[in-house]
């Protein structure tokens, strides 16, 4: 944002900065302390936005509210970075009012009326205006601010605040490290090294760009209307994309989701419409999906809070249309030891489950696993076929494609085939985590258009706009907006679009040598253990050279030294803790210890896949971690700085990241026990509140 301004400082200025359109003068001491200058230009670039957007020059009820939406940014973004409802104290009183009056949920314009009549005029001058404004002026002109600031205030926030909004208690941020439950930032954070796309990855500065972009766009809409239409307009162009980016065919429909998890409650609510008969919800892999799914695959709530922020209750049926009529099984692709079941196996078991479901009246909604937490496909296609062959009318095959580490041929083919296609921006894409869809296939779809109900329990789930526009049930959804899901879905169809302009090629050539290297470290790695599995197979639905049969997800238990002469595996409460020191500056505990060389190590943040439970033995899970390739490394090396002739450079940089991560592992592994003391240690330190 602050490349499209000059800056400059003024000693003659009283207010702490002014904004005259793309010129923003600070006074000396707003910039004295470094959190107090981010701080103020975080505002001030606000407010350069807002002049440029409004196209109101002398409108006074357009300056007031563009005072106001500018200190209900600003207000926002300090409370990310202080801690909510703290702002410096360095700043005058008058404003740090203004800022936390406004950036509440729903404002008293009764209480604004009294701020403004005290500090319109200082308020104007921080955007170089010299209006003096009367009371009876700003009472005459408050229903027009109050009218402009409603239409503006839910766009008027940092993107970064936004892009945690419209989602379940799983995008929460850690308020000490700024990250969500899966080690993730909503802003870029380029320092890490980060090869997680396996779970979820922090947003990247370009996309960050398309989100904020986005959110401009919004904003300036509102500025002059009501934001209903641009709004509308803009989710029906990220459908567009989503087909248009994964080539899937124009009649289909989308319904946007904030996750894989919330498709999962659509793709049952669909299956069961239009029939009263009971319902097999069949996994594959339940382990080796989202944590969540087996309970949404029961039509229950999954989280204690919806996407739209209504409180549930964990484990309660979404509806009462749903009771006693769905079943869920599942069936495993690994053995208790980790090796993964035989193909033939695990399709014999879901054929034996299908058939025999059908034969008591069943209808059944079985799963194609597109790929595992671990990069395994199951069942095969061709038995999928098969059954659906002999059942016609009687099963539904959704595909969860989550990781979208396939090809746009095969994601065509699915939905020539009828299946529903889950997918999400946030795993292989790279996209902020929590923008899911589900795409349903014409034949599928037509079954709903004349459906005017929706179950009660989804209104707390969606709106109306995330709904395909050619499905009448969608009229009793809310009208409300998810602006957060929005720009997720703007940032991770920036990285989609350039991992699509690579040429498939490259892109083979890309993860197969990052693949070699990366399975060739951990096999010399004594300490790490590669976990078992097998080539992509999925039939005539592509060429046998794509670069969706090559493996991207590696993964490997870690064992810890437990003496000089004993290592063991590491139980998953600890394996969780190496994840998460991972991806933390550990060097202030090892210092002294270690020496300078390993302290680099153990500062740099690396970013992988969550801790996945792959088997266990005599009741103890048997956990691993997994780094991962993504779309993101694909473009970045293809399309770097530098063009084609820097590709095998910047090649050799990413995948000599990836094995600092090894390097950072062996270390924590090695001082695990003292660093367990030294972190223990160091919280019983801190006093409490």
């Amino acid at each position: 944002m602050a490349r499209r301004v000059t800056l400059s400082v003024d000693p003659r200025l009283h207010a702490r900065f002014v904004v005259r359109d793309t010129h923003i003068a600070f006074a000396p001491g707003a910039l004295a302390d470094a959190v107090d200058a981010e701080l103020a230009l975080r505002h001030a670039l606000e407010l350069s936005l807002l002049q440029r957007i409004s196209h109101a020059p002398g409108s006074l009820a357009m300056a007031l509210a563009i005072a106001l939406l500018g200190c209900r940014v600003g207000a926002i973004y300090a409370f990310s970075r202080l801690g909510d409802g703290r702002l410096p104290e360095s700043w005058p009183a008058w404003l740090a009012e203004t800022m936390r009056l406004v950036a509440v949920e729903r404002v008293s314009f009764g209480e604004v009326r009294a701020l403004l009549r005290d500090h319109a005029t200082q308020l104007l001058a921080l955007q170089a205006s010299e209006l003096q404004p009367s009371p009876a002026q700003i009472d005459v002109e408050l229903p027009t601010i109050e009218n402009l600031f409603d239409q503006a205030r839910e766009v008027a926030a940092p993107a970064e605040f936004l892009l945690t909004t419209g989602g379940d208690t799983r995008l929460r941020l850690d308020p000490v490290r700024g990250l969500n439950n899966y080690g993730c930032s909503p802003r870029p954070r380029p320092w890490a090294h980060t090869f997680a796309s396996s779970t979820a990855t922090s947003i990247s500065e370009p996309a960050y760009g398309a989100a904020e972009a986005l959110r401009e766009e919004l904003l300036e809409s509102a500025l002059h209307g009501p934001l209903d239409s641009t709004f509308s307009d803009a989710c029906e162009e990220t459908k567009r994309d989503i087909r248009r980016l994964c080539s899937f065919p124009p009649e289909s429909d989308v319904l946007l989701t904030t996750s894989g998890t919330d498709a999962e409650l659509y793709a049952v609510f669909i299956a069961a419409m239009g029939s009263s008969a009971p319902l097999l919800n069949l996994l594959v892999g339940p382990d080796e999906t989202g944590s969540s799914v087996g309970v949404a695959a029961s039509a229950r709530h999954f989280d204690s809070v919806t996407p739209l922020g209504e409180q549930v209750t964990k484990g309660q049926l979404l509806d009462p249309t749903f009771d006693g009529r769905i079943d869920v099984e599942g069936v495993p692709i690994r053995e208790s030891t980790s090796r993964l079941r035989s193909c033939q196996d695990v399709d014999s078991e879901v054929e034996r489950r299908v058939d025999a479901a059908v034969a008591r009246g069943c209808r059944v909604l079985l799963h194609i696993l597109d790929i595992s937490k671990t990069g395994v496909l199951a069942p095969s296609l061709q038995l999928v076929s098969q059954l659906r062959a002999r059942h016609p009318h009687s099963v539904d095959v959704v595909v969860d494609a989550c990781q979208l580490r396939a090809t746009p041929d095969v994601l065509a083919r699915y939905c020539a085939a009828g299946y529903m296609v889950i997918l999400t921006g946030s795993k292989f894409v790279t996209g902020p985590p929590f923008a899911g869809a589900l795409v349903v296939p014409e034949s599928v779809s037509e079954r709903l258009r004349e459906v005017d109900r929706v179950p009660e329990g989804f209104v707390a789930y969606s709106t109306r706009d995330e709904w395909p526009s050619r499905w009448r049930m969608r009229d009793n959804l809310s009208s409300r907006r998810n602006v957060g899901l929005l720009l997720r879905w703007r940032a991770a169809l920036w990285e989609l679009s350039a991992f699509r302009s690579v040429a498939p090629s490259c892109v083979h050539t890309i993860l197969s040598t990052f693949g070699a290297a990366i399975r060739n470290a951990i096999e010399r790695r004594p300490y790490l253990q590669l976990i078992d599995s097998r080539s992509i197979d999925r039939g005539v639905l592509g060429p046998l050279d794509s670069w969706d049969r090559i493996q991207t997800i590696f993964t490997f238990t870690v064992s810890l030294r437990r003496s000089e002469r004993h290592q063991s595996p590491a139980s998953l409460t600890e394996l969780r803790q190496i994840y998460e020191w991972l991806n933390q500056d550990m060097s202030c505990f090892l210092r002294g210890r270690i020496g300078d060389a390993e302290i680099d190590v153990a500062a740099k943040c690396c970013h992988v896949g969550q801790p996945v439970v792959v088997g266990r033995t005599l009741g103890v899970e048997l956990p691993a971690l997994r780094i991962s390739a993504g779309a993101r490394l694909v473009s970045g090396v293809a399309l770097g700085p530098g063009g084609s002739e820097g590709a095998a450079a910047r090649l050799d940089q990413e995948t000599h990241d990836a094995l600092f991560i090894l390097d950072k592992l062996d270390l924590v592994a090695r001082e695990f026990e003292f660093l367990v003391s030294a972190v223990n240690d160091a919280e019983k330190a801190v006093p409490s509140d």
